[in-house]
């Protein structure tokens, strides 16, 4: 069977459109913790179902993780699994309940 080019476009673009809610790039520090202690890092970008992290540890995707945004004291610590690994960067998934999702919405909201 042959796939027309426009064809295997839609079917590409379906595929590469798995994420369900929008990125917003941003330039926050903030802190993980993979179980041994908290360590600083860049989050680039934060949508209501993930970020994407800039780190100095190696992961592999399915690694949890806890998160903090903002400066090592701040109260809320996000429950996370790891998505996706790029070298340094990786994408993490939000822990999916109504609580976490309203307190991301709010963080996005600041930034």
């Amino acid at each position: 069977m042959k796939i027309s080019k426009d064809s295997e476009l839609s079917r590409v673009s379906i595929q590469n459109s798995k994420r369900e809610s929008i990125r917003k790039p941003v330039d926050m520090d903030g802190f993980y913790n993979s179980g041994t202690g908290w360590h600083p890092c860049k989050i680039y970008d934060i949508s209501t179902g993930g970020a994407a992290l800039k780190l100095n540890q190696f992961f592999l995707e399915g690694d949890e993780i806890l998160l903090r945004f903002g400066n090592n004291s701040s109260s809320e610590i996000f429950n996370t699994t790891v998505a996706n690994v790029n070298g340094q960067r990786i994408g993490i998934r939000f822990k999916e309940d109504s609580t976490t999702k309203h307190l991301i919405e709010k963080i996005m909201s600041i930034y």
